[in-house]
């Protein structure tokens, strides 16, 4: 299949790599006929199999199980599940009209009979319990009616109108090999493992339809029909006449009268066919270098008949290709089929692949070649794709990149962005999938690529089973040499053409014709997250040698490749080393004038290409960039700014931070503020430890600071100003990488130092004075994303001493902020929000009110830790003042004084905060969304005789960019709370969560799970 966009090593998978040369080698062989009708009226196809299963284990079988792959389309299977993992909900929100499923069954064995039940896991699984034994070298014949509701497209199997997609549609019985049993429910990313045979089926439906299928055509009849419409199709291509004759998408009347066509297939694991009556139909024919011929067939509809025209064309030439490079084709018939597919861009199966929308004729030529070649890699070497789908999808995507290449000039797919963005990011050269492989290792989010399909994320999907294993194969070649890199995979070809290879024979092969320990590629990379780096330390030239000094800084003892190459980066001669731990100096022809690097033409996959110079130059950048392997690069920015004190300011901003991500991460803005006409500014330095198998699987020590000024006195002229210094300690821990739950453990402490007025008696300004305090906290933060829902939860505990005149006080806090987003049906975009926080002081030695108590409203005034960004911090009245935060009780009414009545206390806060998206569309997206606030406070202060303790408000917000900026309105709420301010105009506040514009956490935090 082609994709466009907690790791667990089974034990199953141990045992292979151990022990597989060990076990004897068998394989079953099982025969099918099915005779099927297709009602187009009701979606239904509905008939009669017989399968002639043959037992060539050693040991006797008592049961079978048998894949009943429609039976996926239902709520509550794997399928389901797995689509809700990646927050797909169609299928969930499907009327039940519109899923599918496989009924009527009644198995027999040898005509009588037989016990059998669904997998109590999985309802697409069965299993028969023979009444006899069957032992090896002995066959049964399992035959049963059935009636397939075809679903609507959601995966693979299903229908649009009347074009009909017939995919892992009838009942099959699951493989038994070496490894035992491998029954697997049907997933939408993971594929299939299927026993080889021969197929006759028989297919009756309205005459009018055009058919496509594994298999050879039997009804002249039927190949008659065909031809008229491949001439019809040539006289429509030649009079450029797409459109003209059939609207688009839309279907002509079934005909009444109905044929019945034959196809019988011989090795093949598998039988699809697609139906559809407005089928455009091309032929075509290759021939082979042993002269055998080859037809070759394309069928498509008007939606993009314009690049469908060559499509026979790319299926040539694919067929060709893959014949010379691994090995001839066996089958009569290539076929692309034009269809509908919810499951990537195509879906491949024996002789004949669909394909969905692919919007260019590059991208479709990509797709039918990347199909046409899973005939190779699944259709004639029959691997277990479910669990080692690398060797299916990552060979096959190493043979197309060369395809393309050959073809296009490039071996990868384009992002589409135009060439003067991609010069001004320093990536003209970027290889997309090379740079997300980056982006995940980097931040140990990769998943090693013999990893199951069930188990991987949806990025890692294309990664570890597509791109990844393609690369490092390239990786292989090169070692090996590309004639003998080719020698062995066509060897493996004809050693292994319809049969059962697993990793552990790939490996043997290679091992034994290449002389060569291949551990360091076959285990240590496909099986671990680790990665490769080497670095060029030194080089030394002299009496016409260079010697280079490498370091292997990785766990990987992969080869190395130096390179020679001159100042337009021509290169010379490439000299291949095998593997080392540590440090090596290595010794090559030395070249007058030519510079020397590890892997010039980048076939390494490494962590760091930076370090392959001898030296690399650091040089300033303007704004943005990606990371360019050939110099370490300072970005720079301007920077601008404001609060009531400073002014505007101005400042350039210096950072390191790029795509992908770094260990060590800065970003350092100085500026200057033109009111107070003194230096403020903020930083931020990281440095990001990861560990594949630890408790923890990131460890994040980091330093942040900033200094504001955050009052000024017109009257005597002086500005106060506040500076934190905070260093952290974060803690993600480990997690299976498919589970939505994040975890993390945040410690940190704040050194808060802020400027004070002192006065003489008479109250004139003398000088300022420096507060100091010391704040400490622990969080716990609990996230959870789902299909439905988002959880965010985060418990604190906080505690400080400070000086409260001559006295030494000290409190500490314990809280909880929880936020519970409800999605609405069928509108992932739109939600019911729910928020709780919770506070209690633990201690407050503080007699009275206190100097730090929670709040209702969170406001400039009740930000103690200086968390939140404000225009005007100590502002009492005006625009400014009404600026508030999300944070504490949230409520959004801003007030005047810091007070028990106004909703805060010494002891505890409850509050609860809603908001609601609108569920009907609204002109020009206006975000309006109504909110409502409730909260209950305790005060124990002796100073507080009559506090309101419960507090309401409700209003209307306008919210835009998820909460980062919102206007809100509030219509009602408690008496105490409306009142601190005269009139409605003063009561609307507005919030501006800069914190959430740290673009390169959301990045850090990007993951498709």
């Amino acid at each position: 299949m082609k994709q466009r966009f907690t790791l667990v090593l089974t034990l199953v998978c141990f045992v292979q790599v151990l022990f597989g040369q060990e076990k004897t080698y068998f394989q079953q062989e099982v025969d099918y006929k099915i005779a099927v009708t297709l009602n187009d009226i009701r979606h239904e196809v509905y008939g009669d199999i017989e399968i002639t299963y043959k037992n060539n284990a050693a040991d006797a079988l008592d049961e079978i199980y048998m894949h009943l792959w429609p039976n996926a389309y239902q709520n509550g299977t794997a399928l389901a599940k797995q689509f809700l993992n990646n927050k797909e909900t169609e299928m969930y929100y499907a009327e039940q009209d519109e899923l599918g499923e496989i009924m009527n069954l009644d198995f027999k064995i040898n005509g009588s009979k037989v016990d059998w039940t669904y997998d109590l896991e999985h309802k697409d699984i069965a299993i028969l319990k023979l009444k006899t034994p069957l032992k090896s070298g002995e066959s049964l014949t399992i035959s049963t009616p059935f009636v397939v509701d075809i679903p609507a497209s959601f995966s693979r199997l299903g229908h649009v109108g009347d074009s009909y997609q017939m995919t892992q549609w009838y009942p099959k019985p699951a493989v038994y090999d070496r490894y035992g049993w491998h029954p697997m429910p049907y997933l939408n990313f993971g594929e299939f493992f299927s026993e080889y045979g021969n197929f006759d089926v028989k297919i009756t439906l309205p005459k009018n339809y055009v058919v496509g299928a594994t298999g050879v055509l039997q009804n002249d009849s039927e190949k008659a029909f065909l031809m008229e419409k491949v001439e019809m199709t040539n006289k429509i291509i030649k009079d450029d006449a797409f459109g003209e004759s059939v609207k688009k998408d839309s279907f002509p009347p079934s005909s009444n009268e109905l044929k019945t066509i034959q196809y019988k297939a011989e090795k093949v694991h598998d039988f699809a066919w697609f139906a559809d009556k407005r089928f455009y139909v091309q032929k075509s024919e290759v021939t082979l270098a042993s002269g055998q011929k080859v037809d070759t067939w394309t069928m498509f509809t008007n939606y993009e008949a314009e690049i469908w025209t060559k499509a026979i064309d790319y299926v040539d030439r694919s067929v060709l290709y893959y014949s010379e490079r691994v090995g001839e084709y066996p089958y009569p018939h290539a076929t692309a089929v034009q269809s509908a597919l919810s499951a990537g861009g195509g879906m491949e199966y024996p002789m004949i692949t669909v394909i969905g929308p692919s919007r260019t004729a590059k991208t479709l030529d990509n797709v039918i070649t990347h199909e046409v070649g899973h005939n190779w890699f699944y259709g004639i070497l029959g691997s277990n794709e479910r669990d080692y789908p690398w060797m299916d999808e990552g060979m096959n995507s190493y043979y197309e990149g060369d395809y393309m290449k050959e073809n296009y000039g490039n071996g990868g797919m384009e992002l589409g962005i135009p060439k003067g963005i991609m010069k001004f990011l320093d990536a003209e050269d970027l290889d997309e999938m090379q740079l997300m492989y980056l982006w995940q290792a980097r931040q140990m989010k990769n998943q090693p690529m013999n990893t199951t399909s069930g188990e991987l994320t949806m990025i890692n999907y294309q990664l570890s089973a597509y791109s990844t294993p393609a690369a490092m194969l390239k990786y292989l070649e090169k070692y090996l040499g590309t004639a003998e890199y080719d020698r062995i995979m066509q060897l493996y070809y004809d050693t292994w053409k319809f049969r059962h290879p697993y990793p552990n024979d790939v490996q043997a092969l290679f091992e034994k014709e290449s002389g060569k320990d291949l551990a360091w590629f076959f285990t240590d990379f496909f099986n671990t997250r680790e990665t490769i780096d080497y670095a060029l330390k030194n080089v030394k030239v002299e009496n016409g040698k260079a010697m280079l000094t490498l370091k292997n800084r990785s766990n990987i003892n992969a080869p190395v490749v130096v390179s020679v190459y001159t100042n337009d980066s021509t290169v010379l001669n490439n000299y291949w080393f095998d593997g080392f731990a540590g440090e090596k100096t290595v010794e090559i022809d030395a070249v007058d004038s030519a510079k020397y690097m590890i892997d010039a033409e980048n076939y390494m996959l490494e962590m760091n290409r930076q370090n392959n110079y001898d030296k690399t130059p650091t040089k300033l950048k303007f704004l943005v960039g990606l990371e360019n392997d050939k110099k370490r690069t300072l970005y720079v920015a301007p920077t601008l700014g404001y609060n009531a004190y400073d002014g505007f300011m101005l400042g350039l901003g210096f950072y390191n931070r790029v795509f992908p991500a770094k260990k060590f991460e800065f970003a350092f803005t100085p500026m200057y503020g033109f009111n107070s006409g003194t230096a403020i500014g903020l930083g931020n330095f990281k440095y990001h430890f990861y560990s594949e198998n630890g408790f923890f699987r990131r460890i994040t020590a980091g330093v942040s600071g900033r200094t504001f000024n955050q009052f000024e006195s017109t009257e005597d002229d002086y500005l106060l100003r506040y500076t934190l210094i905070k260093p952290s300690l974060e803690l993600e821990l480990n997690r299976s990488d498919i589970s939505p739950t994040k975890q993390r453990i945040i410690l940190d402490y704040r050194n808060i130092q802020s400027e004070g007025a002192t006065f003489n008696n008479t109250g004139e300004f003398i000088d300022k004075r420096i507060s100091t305090r010391n704040v400490f906290e622990g969080k716990y933060q609990l996230s959870r994303n789902t299909a439905f829902n988002k959880l965010k939860v985060e418990f604190s505990l906080l505690g400080e001493s400070y000086e409260k005149g001559i006295n030494t006080e000290s409190y500490v806090k314990a809280s909880i902020d929880a936020t519970y987003s409800l999605k609405y049906r069928k509108n992932k975009k739109k939600s019911l929000d729910i928020r709780l926080f919770a506070g209690k002081f633990l201690t407050n030695s503080d007699s009275d009110f206190g100097k730090y108590p929670f709040a209702m409203v969170s406001q400039s005034r009740t930000d103690y830790y200086n968390e939140n960004f404000y225009f005007g911090r100590n502002e009492q009245e005006g625009f400014l003042s009404r600026q508030i935060s999300l944070d504490q009780g949230g409520f959004k009414v801003p007030i005047t004084s810091l007070s028990a009545q106004n909703g805060s206390s010494n002891d505890m806060i409850v509050a609860i905060n809603m908001k609601a998206d609108l569920p009907m569309k609204l002109p020009l997206n206006i975000p309006i969304k109504p909110y409502l606030d409730f909260g209950y406070f305790n005060e124990t202060a002796p100073s507080v005789t009559d506090p309101v303790q419960f507090f309401y408000n409700a209003g209307v917000a306008l919210d835009f960019f998820d909460g980062m900026l919102g206007i809100y309105f509030p219509l009602v709420g408690t008496d105490e709370l409306m009142n601190t301010q005269p009139n409605f105009g003063s009561r609307i506040s507005f919030n501006l969560d800069l914190n959430k514009l740290n673009g390169f956490e959301i990045l850090r935090n990007f993951s498709i799970n």
